[in-house]
């Protein structure tokens, strides 16, 4: 009987363990105050047009893409103004199409995702990839 109560408390420690421990890993995506950016498309036709696909959860509502531009390279950040705690979702994440229009040309300069900077993450982590278009 003693051994029956010490593997379920055993079991007990377990789940709450595995449940705390697995928000830990998942909240900070949910945390972000921007969106991940997953690659951009340079449209042919307007060379300082870019389109850039990010990573979204269904609640979140979005915010108008801010640019930094230099001469050696392109920022992008699309910043999570909230997240609707009432939205119900089918699907965790949904990629969003985001038009970003630039000053200048893109010419052969590198896209990176401001958010990623901003959270010290190396450079080459949060250089976008061209995606054709």
């Amino acid at each position: 009987m003693n051994l029956r109560r010490a593997l379920l408390a055993a079991g007990v420690v377990v789940l709450v363990l595995l449940f705390v421990g697995g928000w830990l890993l998942v909240r900070p995506l949910f945390d972000r105050p921007s969106l991940r950016l997953l690659d951009y498309a340079a449209d042919a036709a307007d060379p300082a047009s870019l389109t850039v696909r990010a990573e979204r959860t269904c609640g979140d509502r979005i915010g108008r893409a801010e640019v930094v531009e230099t001469d050696d390279r392109v920022e992008v950040t699309v910043p999570r103004t909230s997240s609707d705690p009432d939205a119900v979702c089918a699907a965790v994440y949904r990629e969003w199409a985001v038009e970003v229009t630039l000053d200048k040309s893109l010419a052969d300069r590198p896209v990176y995702d401001g958010g990623c900077l901003a959270r010290g993450r190396a450079d080459a982590t949060c250089r976008l990839a061209a995606s054709p278009r």
